[in-house]
């Protein structure tokens, strides 16, 4: 499978396990008080950055032999979608913060489980 599959593919899996869980987090939990479609574009955007950056721009700056690397690039993407949900839903920092953190381990955690599924009907 070609680069641009497994990316195109890997944004479905993210946006699969992100989107219910920022929706279900911004509606319910925190009551932001956005629109839907507001969070959902939002989410989105930021998700789509986020694995942009994570692969394609800072596998230029980092050499991937370094001890973690993984988990420095899952970080800087955080930060990223972090400051594109900031300035898209205009809440606390803090608080977006701690909500794409949760979204981003639950997408790391799971989003190979649905790549699977996704490439191959397996689960």
């Amino acid at each position: 499978m070609s680069t641009g599959f497994e990316f195109l593919f890997t944004i479905l899996a993210n946006l699969v396990i992100e989107l219910p869980l920022l929706f279900i987090i911004s509606k319910f939990i925190m009551k932001w008080g956005h629109e839907t479609d507001h969070v959902i574009f939002s989410g989105t955007i930021g998700c789509a950055m986020r694995l942009s950056y994570i692969w394609f721009v800072l596998p230029l700056f980092l050499v991937s032999s370094i001890p973690y690397y993984i988990y420095i690039l899952q970080a800087i993407g955080i930060l990223i979608e972090t400051l594109v949900l900031y300035n898209a839903l205009r809440v606390e920092f803090n608080k977006i913060l701690i909500v794409s953190v949760v979204i981003n381990v639950a997408s790391f955690l799971v989003a190979p489980k649905v790549m699977l599924f996704i490439t191959s009907g397996k689960f």
